[in-house]
């Protein structure tokens, strides 16, 4: 008995070694990704250091780098050049990325477009095979799952993820196609041969963050297949002409060398794919039989061609088509590009193009092909204006922009009114205004409206709130005047009493401090604070808006203002020269003095208290400078001429000289940074060069005018320079300087340009006052 418990033991014992010895296999580490309008991306979390984000990256096992990324992402996560960061994909990492960072606006689309499907989580960046440092990749479109799989040493599956054990034995099935290809290997990024047509040879690369597979645009036209319809392409014993229609287009950007072909998915998903950068082959074993798609050959081709017949062919029976849009849109192309113009093609183009367009955008972006056509095509828009109207008032309430609707309203009030359909219009016009009260279109047409019904007061009020918009400006103003030159009608065609209606409307800052010296004195000293800028310059608005607060802060004396404009139309002559002489190159940019400036002053509108006291600061530090020197500038505006008279006191001097701008108080003008109200506006230089101070001590009086007149012609005759330069025009000219704005900021410097003192007059004093 006692030998056969021994007995038991020792095997007990010996038992387990053996099953020990057994060896276990463990599924190697892969990403789960999803294939989105044939495109793949892959869910993970950036870190670094204690930042985390939960993105999307599009997979692009093409592209040589480990990962392009979006420059909002890096300052999310608070990168710094150079430093490294983890990507972690469940149950992999790539870990130390160092990406390169831009602007990537190609992915700000693909968030827009797919956000439903990405379950708006955004597309950060592309990852590019480098994130995996050369590892043998396995992509299986069926699972979809990329394997990061161990370096395959010796011949065999021993290394591979295995499959998962069935519960009955599978029956047989035929032995899959299997091709091997070389693939060469150069710094991370894989290239292999494609014999076209039995005789040219070229590049090919993945393409997995590609839907469709592409040939070179020009290579398929040298090669006499400008559709892509070539005879055979060889990818080792791989005909790939027989799976897919091959693309033709432009050479893509970021890949090395610029292969001539890339293979998208439409092409990989048909095997399993393994890459393999150690063995230098490229493995694809058939999981799906092939079935050219015919149809895409067909809208290639007609695309490659300019075909408008064969695009509305492809379009009549494949209207849901993944290519559906891109037909679409090239069909539209080229019957607006047909001379002459025939009606029914370009009407049947527009309904085409508005079926292929998602339904969620349909709307909009028919409104937009009107809104373009009427500015550059308008004999286009009165042949297709109906049609696409009709399309956009049907479509509106779809659209995932919810003032389509009120858009399509005014378009079609627009297009009623033309037609003299008062009634009718104003039903469309007064529904739109209700659902967008600020659009300026819609109560330019208003304006309009209430005009034709002779109501001017409330066709004033619409043209003013059109004038503050940037699309309905020129209109605006127009109607504006044409109201204020009409005999017995009372409009408030003033700045100030326009100023008073537009409370409220336009951005603006009216600071509740006001300053008060520390010891009590006034200051010797008026500072001269030169703010450069530009109507459309998007940091400019906070700056803007601390200076119209400085009006407010300090007292008529105290500070002396300038606001030059570089960029047309509120750009001149005189802001352009001084912006030379003090070395400005960008915007916004405040100097105080001519000789210190205000660091990083600008930002949105909302930042305007911050800049307002960042500015301030540094005028109260330098009003603390004493000075020898007053300037008593005063002067009038009558009959259209400006003149002035500075009396000059303090010491004796050599080379000072006095320089003289005359700026407007207020201009009104809409910008595409949302600013209307612009204050001191440099318009003119009235002593250009600088009047010389003569050397005695005491006071000395130097008088200057000018014509209004002569400030308009020069504000002319330099937005005639830029629009021929640019080839371009303004459909609004600021250039009237209204006599009750004026004002002349006096500047008195030493020969180095630095500021002594300055002084203001104004036409018609304001809050400047004490």
């Amino acid at each position: 008995m006692r030998l056969i418990l021994l007995a038991i033991v020792v095997l007990t014992c010996m038992a387990g070694p053996v099953r020990a010895q057994v060896p276990v296999t463990k599924e190697p580490p892969a990403l789960q990704f999803r294939i989105i309008a044939g495109r793949m991306y892959a869910r993970a979390d950036l870190r670094a250091l204690e930042k985390s984000v939960a993105a999307h990256l599009l997979v692009d096992l093409g592209r040589p780098g480990p990962l392009d990324l979006h420059q909002n992402t890096a300052g999310l996560l608070e990168l710094e050049s150079g430093q490294e960061l983890d990507i972690e994909f469940g149950d992999h990492t790539a870990a130390d990325i160092q990406p390169d960072v831009s602007r990537l606006r190609f992915l700000e689309y693909l968030t827009m477009e797919y956000a439903r499907e990405l379950e708006e989580v955004p597309v950060v960046g592309i990852l590019g095979v480098g994130a995996f440092r050369g590892a043998r990749l396995r992509i299986d479109y069926q699972k979809n799952k990329l394997w990061i799989l161990p370096r395959k040493e010796i011949t065999g599956p021993e290394n591979d993820p295995e499959p998962a054990p069935e519960a009955e034995p599978a029956p047989e099935k035929p032995a899959a196609k299997v091709y091997s290809i070389p693939m060469t290997v150069d710094v991370d990024y894989y290239r292999f041969k494609v014999v076209v047509d039995g005789k040219r040879v070229l590049d090919a690369a993945p393409g997995t963050g590609e839907a469709d597979t592409w040939i070179s645009a020009g290579m398929a036209e040298h090669l006499g297949h400008a559709g892509g319809d070539v005879e055979s392409a060889c990818l080792g014993d791989l005909d790939i002409s027989k799976y897919v229609a091959l693309r033709p287009g432009d050479n893509p950007d970021g890949f090395p060398g610029q292969p001539d072909m890339l293979l998208g998915n439409n092409l990989l998903s048909h095997f399993l794919v393994t890459l393999d950068p150690h063995h230098k082959t490229l493995e694809l074993e058939e999981v799906r039989a092939p079935k050219f798609p015919a149809e895409e050959q067909a809208c290639f081709k007609a695309l490659a061609a300019r075909d408008a017949d064969g695009l509305e062919a492809f379009l009549g029976k494949h209207e849901k088509h993944r290519l559906a849009l891109d037909a679409g849109t090239a069909l539209l192309r080229i019957r607006l590009e047909a001379s002459p113009l025939e009606e029914a093609s370009l009407n049947r183009a527009v309904e085409l193009y508005a079926k292929t367009t998602p339904a969620k955008r349909r709307s909009r972006m028919v409104l937009d092909l009107v809104k373009r056509m009427v500015t550059r095509r308008p004999e286009v828009y009165r042949i297709i204006r109906k049609t696409a109207l009709d399309i956009a008032l049907k479509h509106a309430r779809m659209d995932e922009d919810p003032s389509a609707l009120h858009k399509a309203r005014s378009e079609i009030g627009g297009l009623l009114l033309e037609k003299g359909e008062v009634r009718e219009a104003y039903r469309h016009l007064l529904s739109a205004a209700f659902g967008l009260p600020r659009d300026g279109m819609i109560n330019l047409r208003l304006g309009k409206l209430y005009e034709k019904k002779g109501m001017l007061e409330r066709a004033w009020s619409r043209f003013l709130q059109a004038a503050i918009t940037e699309e309905g400006g020129p209109g605006g103003l127009e109607g504006m005047k044409r109201l204020a030159d009409k005999k017995g009608v009372r409009t408030p065609y003033d700045v100030d009493e326009m100023e008073k209606l537009l409370e409220g409307r336009v951005p603006a800052y009216q600071p509740a401090s006001t300053y008060a010296p520390e010891d009590g004195k006034r200051p010797t000293r008026t500072v001269l604070a030169e703010l450069f800028t530009a109507v459309g310059g998007r940091a400019c608005p906070g700056a803007d808006l601390a200076f119209e607060g400085m009006a407010v802060h300090f007292a008529h004396g105290e500070v002396a203002v300038l606001q030059h404009h570089l960029m047309a139309p509120l750009s001149s002559p005189a802001a352009l020269r001084r912006a030379q002489r003090l070395g400005v190159r960008g915007v916004p940019r405040v100097i105080l003095d001519a000789r210190v400036p205000v660091a990083r002053v600008g930002g949105p509108p909302e930042k305007a208290a911050r800049e307002f006291r960042k500015v301030i600061r540094a005028v109260e530090e330098r009003l603390k400078s004493a000075t020898p020197w007053t300037l008593d500038v005063t002067g009038k505006v009558d009959k259209g001429k400006v003149s002035v008279s500075v009396t000059v006191k303090g010491p004796e001097v050599e080379d000072f000289r006095l320089r003289l701008f005359l700026c407007e108080k207020t201009v009104m003008f809409p910008g595409r940074n949302k600013m209307v109200l612009h204050r001191y506006v440099t318009r003119f230089d009235m002593a250009r060069g600088g009047i010389p101070i003569p050397s005695a001590a005491g006071a000395r009086t130097l008088t200057r005018d000018v014509s209004l007149s002569q400030v308009m012609d020069e504000l002319d005759d330099h937005l005639d320079a830029v629009e021929d330069r640019e080839n371009m025009e303004f459909p609004l000219r600021p250039t009237e300087v209204a006599p009750r704005q004026v004002a002349v900021v006096a500047i008195l410097e030493d020969g180095g340009g630095a500021v002594k003192q300055a002084g203001t007059w104004e036409a018609v004093a304001g809050e400047r006052e004490n």
